[in-house]
């Protein structure tokens, strides 16, 4: 028998998200957040997540976000050393987009390569060399991709 359970930690200095979460409405449960582990941003490869995004400056996305909103700067610190839980909405809705990219060219015109960590670059391969493919018969891409 398989039981299903949640597991939660405290709130505090050592839980795993840090001080800070950003929630996000989205189907994947993904949100942005601090971490205790502030050494990992010192790290050449990051990808250490289930699925959420480590932000380095947390408190000071914080800052940006609430500049607009009725709470000061101040009582953010104050909030965030209290330890307490305290749920900040935005008066404003604020769309965040999350991109992968590993390739891309620099400033200087140089194109930039990254290890496809996510292994998500075959799919692209696969998609571009159907390109007629699509235009010609109507074939959805995911059907494309599929059938190579």
């Amino acid at each position: 028998e398989v039981c299903s359970s949640d597991l939660r930690q405290f709130p505090g200095e050592n839980n795993s998200l840090g001080r800070i979460k950003f929630q996000m409405p989205n189907p994947y449960a993904i949100y942005l957040h601090d971490t205790p582990a502030v050494s990992l941003f010192d790290k050449p490869r990051r990808a250490f997540s289930s699925g959420c995004v480590r932000v380095e400056k947390a408190r000071q996305l914080a800052g940006l976000l609430l500049q607009n909103e009725n709470a000061p700067q101040h009582n953010l610190l104050l909030d965030i050393e209290s330890g307490e839980t305290r749920i900040q909405p935005l008066s404003q809705p604020l769309t965040v987009y999350l991109t992968y990219f590993t390739s891309w060219v620099d400033e200087a015109g140089r194109v930039q390569f990254r290890p496809d960590i996510y292994a998500r670059n075959g799919l692209l391969l696969r998609l571009l060399r159907h390109t007629d493919q699509i235009a010609r018969d109507g074939r959805s891409t995911r059907q494309l991709a599929e059938a190579d």
